[in-house]
């Protein structure tokens, strides 16, 4: 008694007769096209073009950019730096306040240290946003990174 199964050779597929004009008349299209590409497909040395900043077509389409750009408002860059601060000051209260809770907590367990680094973790994702916030205010308002 041999408990592997045995394996049977895969059939080839065979078109039902119904099907096979269809089918003949693929296979002699796929093979055109294929004859037509080995045809096609010889190499051919193009000289490359360097396009230059003084190409009066990319000064048109820089000068269509920046048509098409925004304006930066002036009153909105100041509402996100402030928004940045007070997110800033709230994140910072947040770590001190983390930081004190696991201090006074240490000995209560793993419960005191747990709520103390939540706290710490939320302030610090405040600060992180408050700095996202006000370099990209400062970015609409056109101040430059120097990286």
């Amino acid at each position: 008694m041999n408990d592997t199964p045995e394996r049977r050779t895969a059939k080839r597929f065979k078109p039902p007769p119904w099907e096979r004009a269809r089918i003949e008349e693929l296979q002699r299209v796929r093979q055109e096209a294929r004859e037509e590409t080995e045809i096609t497909e010889t190499p051919v040395s193009t000289p490359e073009r360097v396009m230059s900043p003084e190409d009066p077509r990319i000064a048109a389409m820089i000068m269509q950019l920046s048509v098409e750009e925004p304006a930066p408002s002036k009153v909105l860059w100041k509402v996100g730096a402030l928004s940045a601060v007070l997110l800033a000051s709230i994140g910072v209260m947040l770590v001190v306040w983390g930081v004190i809770a696991t201090a006074r907590t240490a000995s209560a367990g793993i419960a005191g240290v747990t709520g103390g680094a939540i706290l710490i973790g939320f302030g610090t994702a405040f600060v992180g946003s408050a700095g996202w916030i006000i370099i990209r205010s400062l970015k609409q308002r056109g101040v430059r990174s120097r990286g």
